[in-house]
């Protein structure tokens, strides 16, 4: 099991199953939302995830049609994204408390990742988003 929070520790919530990739978005959207050159997201089923704390506190922010980014109303921290769709969850990896035990393996949008950072490593690239995701 995995644990993980917000900045200010009022949200919390475990994930009780599997992580089944770890990707690295480049595209703007993600850059603007974390403040650094990439979001690294964790990826895991919906049914193994759960808030175990201050859902309540949970805002939301909806840029587009499809993608709705979750923060803490305290303390601002980008939250896990749910696709109900597709019974998946998108947990940003630095709140996680524990090591994940899965590395990053492939990086996505990188035709539009920020000019003044180099990936490095061996890891997979997409210049979009992967057509078979």
């Amino acid at each position: 099991m995995l644990t993980g929070a917000c900045l200010c520790g009022a949200i919390r919530f475990k994930l009780t199953g599997p992580i089944e990739v770890i990707n690295c978005c480049h595209c703007s959207r993600c850059r603007q939302r974390t403040g650094s050159a990439f979001a690294t997201i964790a990826h895991a089923n919906l049914d193994h995830f759960e808030y175990t704390a201050g859902e309540d506190l949970i805002e939301s922010f909806t840029p587009d049609d499809w993608n709705v980014r979750r923060f803490c109303r305290i303390c601002g921290s980008p939250l896990p994204g749910t696709n109900e769709e597709d019974k998946e969850v998108g947990i940003p990896v630095g709140l996680l408390d524990q090591d994940p035990g899965v590395r990053p393996s492939l990086h996505i949008m990188v035709e539009s990742k920020a000019p003044w950072y180099d990936i490095a490593g061996d890891e997979t690239q997409y210049e979009t988003f992967p057509e078979d995701w």
